[in-house]
């Protein structure tokens, strides 16, 4: 399957990036460890998994970029760093050339360190971009340019709302609203990660979006 690949919007191919392999992308996610009890008068343990809950998403991709130049190999990375080292999450998104997308908050824990030998002319150098999706259960709705959506939710525990343009807002409390206005272009998609304990949270009622995934685990 074909995919392009962004961060916050920019291509990798717009960077001569291209990805050879992920990882953790769509692999189910690790348990934290539950409360047990190992009674010593009794077979194995007594485990409370009443309220399971996950461990962050890491995500490996296997690149390799290539520039015509050792000042464009520069450009091409520092336009990539410019991007992971911004404040907050960063909009990681895989698009199927047929398909839905995928879309991830993410951040860059480990740097990015690439093999490549200098040379005069076309340049390639090969990394690991390893990436941290630190709430991985998410709900996600499409929002268009030009409109303003709308959601009412009650929730127990604070859930974060990334609107897709850069806009995050923090949620939480009984039948709450919250509406975010679009610019860009009428039509143009923005992806609402509704991200958090969302087994806590209730949905009342939304308008101008629509479910693009109900849950991603």
């Amino acid at each position: 399957m074909n995919l392009n690949y962004s961060i916050n919007g920019v291509l990798f191919s717009q960077l001569g990036i291209k990805v050879a392999s992920s990882e953790g992308v769509v692999d189910g996610l690790s348990l934290k460890e539950p409360f047990a009890v190992d009674w010593p008068d009794a077979h194995g343990q007594v485990v409370d998994l009443s309220r399971p809950r996950y461990e962050a998403r890491e995500i490996r991709l296997t690149c390799w970029m290539v520039a015509s130049s050792a000042d464009n190999f520069l450009t091409q990375q520092n336009a990539l760093l410019t991007e992971l080292v911004k404040s907050g999450t960063q909009r990681l998104q895989f698009t199927p050339v047929t398909g839905k997308p995928l879309v991830f908050e993410v951040y860059c824990k480990a740097g990015v360190t690439i093999k490549k030998e200098w040379r005069d002319g076309v340049m390639i150098g090969e990394f690991t971009l390893i990436l941290i999706e630190p709430q991985p259960v998410k709900y996600v709705l499409i929002g268009t340019g030009g409109t303003t959506a709308t959601i009412t939710l009650s929730v127990v525990t604070p859930i974060k709302l990334h609107w897709g343009d850069g806009s995050v807002t923090e949620a939480v409390g009984a039948n709450q609203s919250y509406s975010h206005t679009y610019g860009g272009s009428s039509g143009v998609p923005y992806y609402l990660i509704i991200a958090g304990e969302l087994e806590r949270l209730t949905e009342h009622s939304k308008a101008n979006l629509t479910v693009l995934w109900s849950r991603l685990y």
